[in-house]
């Protein structure tokens, strides 16, 4: 869910108790800029973890107005992280204008 322009709120469901593989330490989320047309991945993704076994969501920040971006979600135990989710696909919003120049004469 996009909380602005620039924050996406991310949601997952942890894994079932038979596909756990271990403890679950944390997740990991994948970010990566989609391009306009297509499912083309654009830029390096972006890797945030949240070192937190019982998390649930996360706000991605720092993201750009207007743009289309592919999220994924991946559990980590000690041996490193698993098979990350389905891709979810969404569009930031709009950023507000930036400031006009003014110039007096």
């Amino acid at each position: 869910m996009a909380l602005n322009s620039t924050t996406v709120m991310v949601t997952w469901d942890p894994p079932k108790k038979t596909e756990k593989h271990g403890v679950i330490r944390g997740f990991q989320i994948h970010v990566q800029e989609l391009a306009e047309e297509g499912d083309n991945l654009l830029n390096y993704p972006l890797r945030f973890e949240i070192l937190d076994g019982y998390a649930e969501r996360y706000n991605v920040t720092a993201l750009q107005p207007d743009t289309n971006y592919a999220f994924q979600v991946a559990a980590l135990t000690r041996k490193g992280d698993g098979v990350r989710s389905k891709k979810f696909i969404l569009k930031t919003p709009g950023g507000v204008p930036s400031r006009p120049a003014l110039a007096l004469k």
